[in-house]
């Protein structure tokens, strides 16, 4: 076992460059749930050089794409999240759109890139059986609602959240086990018990042909941890 990892991880090694460039780039250009076009392409071409046949979803962002070990077995997806937050007091924050990665979305998709190079290495895959499917999946937060409304109004999505649209698609439908990171870094905390109160109360007035403001905004607060 220890060799295995050992080796596994001079594989990820060969990549740093790759790890770090792509986590570098993924924070300084954040996009939101459905949006993140440029994230996505930037992706689908990494994964390109490194001879990966990438499947795009009609119309919406994100991709998936699959490596076989060559033997019988159950299919891994590992994930990684493409959407960031919006939180226009972050330091870091994108002027114009309010976009930050404060929930760590960079790192899933970093991490899901490092793996991607680290298995297409030659003897990658030796003591391995069945077959591994990375996707990059779009829209975890939900946020910026007017938006995704639009878009199931025009039949471009089904569901709001992206894991529930690509189970939608069949995207989950031959993986037998699925799993992401979540890194330990600074982000946000949201009032959500104060959110559904709104909501149900947004809920009532719209039932009741009251007004109801088409932007509501709660205040948010940082949780500091020890990010590297």
């Amino acid at each position: 076992m220890t060799n295995d990892l050992e080796r596994m991880a001079s594989y990820v090694e060969k990549h740093r460059k790759l790890i770090l460039d792509t986590e570098r780039f993924i924070w300084k250009h954040p996009e939101i749930g459905y949006k993140e076009w440029q994230t996505t392409q930037y992706l689908v071409e990494q994964f390109e050089a490194l001879g990966y046949k990438v499947t795009k979803p009609k119309d919406i962002t994100g991709f998936i794409a699959d490596l076989d070990t060559g033997k019988p077995g159950p299919k891994f997806a590992i994930l990684g999240e493409l959407d960031s937050l919006m939180c226009e007091t972050h330091p870091e924050a994108d002027r114009e759109t309010k976009a930050v990665h404060a929930c760590g979305h960079h790192c899933q998709t970093t991490a899901l890139l490092g793996c991607a190079a680290a298995l297409s290495e030659p003897g990658a895959l030796e003591g391995m059986c069945g077959s591994i499917r990375f996707i990059a999946v779009p829209a975890e937060e939900t946020i910026d609602m007017e938006f995704r409304a639009d878009l199931i109004k025009k039949g471009i999505i089904h569901y709001n959240a992206g894991k529930i649209e690509y189970l939608y698609r069949g995207y989950f439908d031959d993986v037998d086990i699925a799993r992401l990171t979540t890194p330990t870094i600074t982000t946000i905390r949201q009032p959500v018990r104060e959110m559904a109160e709104w909501a149900v109360e947004f809920i009532q007035r719209s039932l009741d042909h009251e007004a109801v403001p088409e932007q509501f905004k709660l205040p948010v607060s940082l949780v500091k941890r020890n990010s590297s």
